[in-house]
């Protein structure tokens, strides 16, 4: 016997941050939302509410339902009350056998409640979004802990769904079980995420940008932290690209993110974000650096770029590379925890990997600027893979596939 195809899921989505705020993994769940209510899964997410501006219970355009849970004294009660919430949201459902928690929430100061979660025999799903470093050249006793400490917060979740085969080799690092670590790759709308008709339509998108047709455009999307390398690029602008006329960049992402919650974490990003705002002020003189803050529709100012760049150090699967290959740009990478090789195809046809210097970034981003037909080649590979392998049907298959099968396993 098979789980029904037909059977209604209740997907309880559990999160820190979510729309409005633009965080990778909630703004990924967003986006299948759509998708999965026409396999007859209907998400509600519930998040912290960062904003008292913030609606504590809306319905999005997608039909998709977001609960937002006040401040409360400390970050760890915070966290507990999101998941008191979501038990009691799956509890005072029409059918609560319908009903699935989802988060990417792993914590000592969670087990307790994914614990009562599944004693009311709701199957629980860990997102895994982001991998530690567990790197050689570490002491094996930290590195025994750490495997040790990850295996006892996630075996209490009926399934891991991870986007890469590196963060599925990470948590088998951690004794987790093969059979309850999902790889589901990330999936791509690839109806908005396309590559430009190359002159009339890419025009008219420059146009709306205020570019030049003729300028050659890098773009950047990240929030403005130590681990995207803002910095690192705007050094390899500032030294070296700045003085080359067809050299464009632009930057999106914001500075003021609810997504950094302790004081010492806040205190050195404000450092660190004070010399980026003093390397902006100098470029956008220029007129030839533009930083955007938060862009809506990413996928028209990618279609009106040449480059993508991301000099990150820590990832899990970046959907903006996945996106940008699938609008046939060309991807510079640096290497990052949890890069995912296997699903990005071949290093050197399908993206570049180059060192994580400001030196490595002007070099390898000047020679792309100056051959186009080297720009063309790699974006054409690039997008054959994404074309290959990121699918957005595949992936909304392969969750739904998931819930039903966790529902069937506990309800029968």
């Amino acid at each position: 016997m098979h789980p029904s195809s037909d059977l209604n899921v209740d997907l309880c989505l559990v999160m820190r941050q979510f729309y409005p705020v633009m965080a990778g993994a909630a703004e990924r769940c967003r986006r299948y939302a759509p998708g999965l209510m026409t396999r007859s899964v209907y998400m509600t997410a519930i998040a912290r509410q960062t904003d008292p501006r913030q609606e504590p219970d809306e319905i999005l355009d997608s039909g998709l339902r977001v609960q937002r849970v006040p401040a409360h004294n400390n970050l760890l009660a915070w966290d507990q009350a999101l998941l008191h919430r979501a038990l009691k949201h799956v509890l005072e459902l029409d059918c609560p056998k319908s009903a699935v928690l989802q988060t990417n929430m792993a914590f000592q100061h969670t087990r307790r409640l994914i614990a009562e979660v599944r004693r009311n025999r709701v199957p629980t799903v860990w997102l895994g979004s982001m991998m530690e470093d567990l790197s050689a050249g570490r002491p094996w006793w930290q590195v025994l802990k750490e495997r040790l400490h990850l295996h006892a917060t996630l075996r209490g979740f009926n399934a891991c769904a991870v986007g890469s085969t590196v963060m599925r080799d990470w948590l088998r690092s951690a004794w987790l079980p093969a059979r309850g670590i999902e790889v589901i790759g990330h999936g791509v709308d690839q109806t908005r995420f396309c590559p430009v008709e190359p002159t009339h339509e890419k025009r008219a998108l420059r146009e709306r940008w205020g570019l030049e047709l003729s300028s050659v455009v890098t773009l950047l999307v990240g929030t403005v932290t130590a681990r995207k390398g803002v910095h690192l690029l705007l050094d390899a602008w500032e030294n070296h690209l700045a003085s080359d006329p067809r050299a464009h960049l632009i930057l999106v992402g914001a500075f003021d993110r609810p997504t950094v919650v302790h004081e010492n974490q806040r205190r050195a990003l404000a450092t660190y974000q004070q010399g980026v705002r003093a390397q902006l002020a100098r470029l956008t003189a220029t007129g030839r650096v533009r930083h955007l803050g938060e862009v809506a529709d990413i996928q028209q100012l990618m279609r009106a770029s040449d480059i993508l760049v991301l000099p990150s150090d820590r990832e899990g699967v970046p959907n903006v590379v996945l996106e940008a290959m699938s609008c046939g740009l060309p991807c510079v990478l640096t290497p990052f925890v949890g890069l995912p090789r296997e699903e990005l195809g071949q290093e050197g046809k399908n993206w570049l990997l180059i060192e994580r210097t400001s030196s490595a970034l002007a070099s390898t981003l000047s020679a792309l600027i100056n051959d186009e037909v080297r720009r063309q080649n790699i974006g054409a590979a690039a997008y054959q893979q994404a074309r290959n392998h990121f699918g957005l049907e595949r992936t909304l298959d392969a969750y739904a596939a998931l819930y039903r099968r966790l529902l069937h396993e506990i309800h029968g």
